[in-house]
């Protein structure tokens, strides 16, 4: 398996954000020589983003973007409407069924242009594993992971959805 690292920036300009079309595009190589394209778009309009759009923004950003756009389509587009980054708190709650826990998007949803949803739900995923390797009861009181897993979630929510 190919090694893969991920660099996220945050930088001090305003994108685009009437709606009127793609504000960035994102390119992936993927199997088969395919490129898997992302559009991302600003603004409540849920209009479809055409390859006309991303092959126009394409052409203002390097040549990869300019090659992963050239290729005809594959299939037909998926688009996605994400309202609003999300977090629930649990911690506190008086009551909470034994055995029951909450990980991933039910405990944060995160906006996906932050990134974070992933290795917000891995560290969870680690937490918890901790937690039971340790001895921790899994059909007992679950106050601990929950504890721990709001501490974790908390910092993620900060560097990102929280701003």
């Amino acid at each position: 398996m190919a090694e893969v690292t991920r660099t996220r920036r945050v930088l001090g300009t305003s994108p685009p954000l009437d709606g009127s079309g793609p504000a960035a595009v994102a390119v992936y190589a993927i199997e088969g020589g395919l490129w898997q394209v992302v559009a991302i778009a600003y603004g409540r309009s849920r209009a479809e983003t055409t390859v006309k759009d991303i092959r126009g923004l394409a052409t203002k950003l390097p040549a990869v973007f300019g090659e992963a756009t050239s290729g005809e389509p594959v299939g037909e587009p998926a688009s996605f409407f994400f309202h609003d980054s999300l977090r629930r708190l649990s911690a506190d709650l008086e009551r909470f069924p034994l055995g029951l826990i909450a990980v991933g998007d039910a405990v944060a949803s995160f906006n996906p242009l932050h990134g974070l949803g992933m290795a917000s739900a891995v560290k969870q995923a680690s937490i918890l594993a901790d937690l039971l390797a340790g001895g921790v009861d899994p059909a007992g009181p679950a106050r601990e992971f929950m504890r721990l897993n709001e501490a974790a979630v908390a910092a993620m929510w900060k560097e990102g959805a929280g701003r």
